[in-house]
């Protein structure tokens, strides 16, 4: 497998063809509380969400393939863990030390913004947590589903 087919089939992982949405979701609120755009943590904030988007919807695409959701769905046997084409461990891998290194600077995001740490820091852990949950199962075994893709969702953006 060639450079190039790698990016693309990590980018499949990634689900990177919805990143300017959350892109969005992220630095429109900003930029209407008063952010400036034209400074470093805008471009950390900007990269940043990328990063985000890039984690949770790799950790959706390991955790749905690892419980066997996506193997048993016919129109998935393509997707890049399905197909082993990329190995599932090396995925869970790259995903894990992703999310921690999102989270790190997530936190350092907070701690040096100009508004409400104590707020931030909890609207921040319920979008990770509800994140978590969501991508560990609940979406597929309950009618419940809702609740933690909102909390992830709503609260965060």
């Amino acid at each position: 497998m060639g450079t190039l087919e790698l990016i693309i089939n990590w980018l499949r992982i990634f689900r990177a063809q919805t990143a300017a949405a959350v892109f969005m979701l992220v630095m429109i609120p900003y930029l209407l509380a008063g952010g400036n755009l034209l400074t470093w943590n805008a471009l950390i904030l900007g990269l940043w969400s990328i990063l985000a988007h890039h984690m949770a919807f790799g950790h959706n695409t390991v955790m749905d393939t690892l419980m066997g959701w996506d193997i048993m769905d016919r129109n998935k046997l393509h997707h890049p863990l399905v197909a082993n084409i990329i190995k599932k461990e090396t995925a869970l891998k790259v995903i894990s030390i992703g999310l921690f290194i999102s989270a790190i600077i997530a936190i350092y995001l907070v701690r040096f913004s100009n508004g409400n740490q104590f707020y931030s820091m909890a609207f921040l852990s319920l979008f990770f947590i509800g994140g978590m949950i969501y991508n560990s199962g609940i979406s597929k075994a309950s009618i419940c589903d809702v609740i933690p893709i909102s909390l992830c969702f709503n609260y965060f953006f």
